[in-house]
């Protein structure tokens, strides 16, 4: 199967800021996080901008576990092609 480049908005909630997000996307989930940008603060929660590689199905799991801890996702666009326009 073809990789797949995703491109989300993450907001991070404070209470989640300190758990390892990005690690369970890697290993759970198989997906090489790329991280564009970021402003996280640890009594204010933040946002990630970030590209998401792997396989589509293990992109759509990354995507619910996502949803599932409560971290707010906007999709940005696929095949990172183009700018960041949010």
């Amino acid at each position: 199967m073809a990789k797949k480049t995703q491109r989300l908005r993450l907001n991070y909630p404070p209470e989640h800021v300190t758990e390892p997000i990005l690690y369970h996307l890697a290993m759970d989930h198989h997906l090489v996080p790329n991280i564009r940008q970021a402003n996280m603060e640890q009594n204010r929660g933040g946002f990630l901008l970030l590209e998401l590689m792997g396989e589509e199905a293990d992109i759509e799991s990354g995507i619910k576990f996502l949803e599932q801890t409560g971290i707010g996702i906007s999709v940005i666009g696929l095949d990172a092609s183009g700018g960041w326009d949010i």
